[in-house]
């Protein structure tokens, strides 16, 4: 091959490799935010349905598949929430239907997962009781460390509660 030939061969190649650096260049991904559903947010309400029991010396209630389970009994691959009130009952404490204000929705990406200490995405909804004024705290998200960021939707949360509790958004 003449030498003009080979220039032109090189040209070609380095066009080559230019063109397939660009390429993969707009294949990789910039850090994209964790993806948080807004539709959960301050002003909503979480209404309770029936009577919630809280047993004595407890202050964490569980709730899966639209039941309340006892923290070893939740499953693996089901999502769960958990009301927990400022502190342990000293007696059965009967928790009456109210509407509970949403004051404050916040997203975590690494929760320690309480359950069995693993890093889960968790959804944190601070609550207003309307009857008490209370502040409680309410949790969402799933059981196991997550493999990626995976919040609850609103209608994951909803079915998760379903039959205890309803979420009712302002229009």
């Amino acid at each position: 091959m003449n030498r003009c030939g080979m220039i032109i061969v090189r040209l070609f190649f380095l066009v080559l490799a230019i063109a397939m650096a660009a390429a993969c260049a707009h294949k990789k991904k910039p850090y994209e935010a964790v993806p948080i559903p807004q539709e959960l947010s301050q002003g909503d309400t979480l209404i309770l349905l029936k009577p919630l029991e809280v047993v004595n010396g407890k202050k964490t209630v569980y709730f899966q598949r639209g039941e309340v389970v006892k923290k070893n009994e939740i499953y693996a691959n089901a999502p769960y929430c958990w009301l927990e009130l400022n502190g342990p009952t000293q007696t059965k404490r009967t928790i009456q239907p109210q509407n509970f204000e949403i004051i404050n929705v916040s997203y975590d990406v690494h929760a320690q997962n309480g359950h069995a200490s693993e890093q889960i995405s968790t959804t944190y909804i601070a609550l207003r009781a309307q009857k008490s004024g209370k502040i409680e705290h309410f949790a969402c998200g799933w059981p196991g460390e997550a493999s990626k960021p995976n919040f609850l939707t609103p209608e994951e949360i909803n079915d998760t509660l379903d039959g205890y509790f309803s979420i009712e958004v302002p229009d």
